[in-house]
């Protein structure tokens, strides 16, 4: 009553709304007295029950909305009568979405074919909007229509028609110029969408019914994708218009249809699709859904968007359900966007030990199988890889699980298959670069497979497992006890296996910094450990110098590596000498004054 009062004093304000609030009868009567200049009044799903105030601004009424509107007795024998002498109505909204079957009250209906009945009261009329009703008379309707085209009458230019007791067929009128919401075509659709935003029922069966449509396109449609983020965001807690509205996201940002639209909107698909996924973490289909946008090669490496939260809401779908096809989709995920986010990030996600846990679980159920195409293995070994890089808290928690023992069980299941031998040696190598985890590689049977994996034909699996080695001499003579091979045999082996490499075509490796080489470069009691390091960091700058020549000069790598270069003798360090040479002519192309 208060705010009420208040309005009352605005003398010159001409449209109000007042929908979906607590607006009674005595408000309507004050308003429609102390307003002078009203002309659009929207009172839907308010407290009204009598229209009979709006007889005192019958002749300047332009625009009504009162949907979900109900009157005291379930009649219309108040509001038609009304309704009939404003006269100068323009626009008249009397649909009903209401989707409650316990009301008490029933909504008003029949008071459609009543309206219809006395097209000469609406002579001015252009938009009506019959949406949620039933019982409408198509008969009536057309006779409505055709009364309007007349010359003393402005022809009607918009009719809703949205969820109405009426058939496809019958929704489809010959009038080109009648605007028109349903559900017959695909332009009645997309044309609910955009003036039913704020009406959930009906946002959500225009969004069903567009399903349909957007499985059929061959070009982008950008429009329908902001047609579909506004109802997303602003329904957010409505498990049927999320369910719809990722199910028709999906569809639009698919296959060769994402590679077409610009990132920024596909950064607005995945918000709108990640906070679905938040909002209903234990909904199977509507995860099934995200997972499948998501799930994209032009979002995973083309889009800016928040990726710790993406893959923490991905890892926790991983986690809640056990479907195959969407932990495959989870894994993929995971195994790209680990990469691509810090080493905070990953301690943090990889640190959680349901994680770890269920990670290494479908690994352990992968073995089994024992497939060359295990596609779900081979992700999965990435995400644990890209999890564990620099991180070593991820790298504890994977040995406490027991990953170092599956690990090697994977190592002799898979012999000879590169590509998961790769994945395994990856993650094993973080381990390495963590000091005191080393000791736990220190297992002569996990060493034994990886003296000979050193001599595979396949330059990567020799790499890495070179690698290991290297980080495990580094530590000296002291902390080596592997006592079927002495240390020495080992380092010598790691000489000849580097000299023999040849320099792969293509970037071999990613690094996110240097700083695991350093301890490496410095180990100058051990030229076979500063070659493989050299070696690294000279193949990754000569493929990618802009990235990784910046890198090792702001990590005073290259000022080691220079140190190496200036202090080997050519008559001992031969090779470890001409490398270092190499990898400073790569620094002096990109920094000139180094």
């Amino acid at each position: 009553f208060c705010v009420v009062v208040g309005l009352a004093k605005l003398q010159s304000l001409q449209v109000l709304d007042v929908s979906h609030t607590e607006f009674n009868h005595h408000g309507l009567e004050i308003v429609v007295e102390d307003l002078p200049c009203l002309r659009c009044l929207n009172i839907s799903a308010t407290r009204v029950r009598d229209l009979t105030p709006l007889r005192k601004c019958k002749d300047r009424l332009r625009s009504l909305s009162m949907y979900n509107l109900r009157s005291s007795s379930g009649g219309c024998e108040e509001f038609v009568p009304i309704l009939t002498e404003l006269n100068s109505l323009i626009y008249l909204d009397i649909s009903d979405d209401r989707d409650n079957p316990l009301d008490m009250l029933t909504p008003l209906q029949d008071c459609t074919t009543q309206i219809l009945k006395q097209p000469q009261c609406f002579t001015r009329l252009t938009s009506l909007d019959l949406s949620g009703k039933d019982g409408i008379d198509i008969k009536e309707l057309k006779r409505f229509i055709s009364y309007k085209q007349q010359k003393n009458c402005e022809s009607l230019k918009f009719l809703g028609l949205m969820q109405t007791s009426l058939r496809d067929e019958e929704l489809v009128f010959n009038d080109s110029e009648l605007v028109i919401t349903g559900n017959a075509t695909e332009s009645q659709i997309i044309e609910s969408l955009r003036r039913y935003k704020l009406r959930p029922t009906f946002v959500q069966k225009s969004l069903f019914h567009l399903y349909n449509y957007t499985s059929n396109y061959s070009e982008p449609r950008t429009d329908l994708i902001h047609l579909i983020i506004i109802p997303m965001k602003r329904h957010s807690k409505i498990i049927g218009i999320q369910m719809a509205a990722t199910a028709c996201l999906y569809n639009l940002t698919k296959n060769k249809l994402g590679e077409k639209i610009h990132p920024k909107i596909l950064k607005n698909v995945v918000e709108a699709t990640l906070q679905a996924m938040e909002q209903f973490p234990n909904h199977q289909q509507l995860q099934k859904n995200a997972l499948l946008t998501l799930c994209s090669d032009r979002i995973l490496q083309d889009v800016s968007f928040n990726r710790y939260k993406c893959t923490q809401l991905v890892m926790d779908s991983l986690v809640g359900f056990k479907d195959t096809a969407m932990n495959r989709m989870a894994v993929a995920i995971c195994s790209i966007l680990a990469a691509k986010i810090s080493t905070t990030e990953t301690s943090n996600l990889g640190a959680k030990p349901i994680y770890m846990e269920t990670l290494l679980d479908i690994v352990r159920s992968r073995v089994q199988y024992a497939s060359d195409h295990d596609i779900m293995l081979k992700f999965t070994l990435s995400a644990l890889w890209n999890l564990t890089d620099e991180s070593p808290k991820t790298c504890e928690m994977f040995l406490e699980k027991g990953g170092m023992d599956l690990y090697l069980t994977v190592l002799n299941t898979f012999v000879g298959q590169s590509a998961v031998e790769t994945k395994v040696l990856g993650l094993l190598n973080n381990i390495a670069e963590v000091s005191y985890l080393r000791n736990n590689l220190m297992k002569p049977q996990f060493l034994t497979v990886l003296r000979g994996l050193m001599r595979s034909p396949q330059i990567d699996v020799s790499y890495f497992a070179a690698g290991i080695f290297a980080h495990l001499c580094c530590d000296g003579i002291k902390c080596w006890t592997f006592n079927l091979i002495g240390l020495n045999t080992i380092l010598e082996e790691l000489v000849n296996v580097v000299l023999n490499w040849k320099t792969p075509e293509i970037e071999m490796v990613a690094y996110r910094s240097f700083l695991p080489f350093l301890p490496l470069l410095n180990c100058f009691e051990s030229p076979a450990v500063q070659l493989w390091a050299i070696w690294a960091i000279h193949h990754v700058c000569s493929k990618n110098p802009k990235r990784y020549c910046e890198m090792l000069l702001e990590e005073s790598g290259a000022q080691t590596i220079k140190t190496i270069y200036e202090n080997s003798k050519p008559d001992e360090n031969e090779s470890l000498k001409s490398l270092c040479g190499q990898t400073l002519e790569v620094i002096k192309k990109e920094y000139p004054n180094f």
